[in-house]
């Protein structure tokens, strides 16, 4: 019997030291587990720190590229109101120092229009 019960304590101390390892291994893993959810948690915390002030960059970049945009615009509507201007005022210098001119290039320019007009619409039909 002696025999049995050494072997069945054998046994026991088998099973205890199995069951020592395994918990062991169990809070090894939950420390493990526990440490990567709070390096995660840490991580979301700087992105999400870090957000704001990148957001407000990427805003304030748009808001100088619009506003450099709409003065371009202007600067350009500008410049074509000016050149229309010039140009307008140099027909009507032309046409006050040349008049006879004037009026037989509008006349050929009309007479040119009416052709093409003519032409269009003869091929359409």
């Amino acid at each position: 019997m002696d025999t049995t019960n050494d072997a069945v304590s054998r046994g026991h101390a088998i099973v205890d030291k199995a069951a020592d390892h395994l918990q062991g291994g169990l809070r090894e893993a939950q420390h493990t587990a526990d440490a990567g959810a709070s390096a995660l948690s840490n991580k979301v915390d700087t992105i999400r720190r870090n957000a704001g002030p990148a957001m407000e960059k990427a805003v304030d970049a748009t808001d100088g590229l619009l506003t450099r945009s709409l003065n371009a615009v202007a600067d350009a509507s500008r410049n074509m109101r000016a050149k229309v201007a010039d140009t307008q005022d140099s027909i009507v210098g032309y046409t006050t120092d040349n008049p006879v001119k004037a009026l037989i290039i509008a006349a050929a320019t009309g007479a040119v229009l009416v052709s093409l007009i003519r032409a269009l619409g003869t091929s359409r039909d």
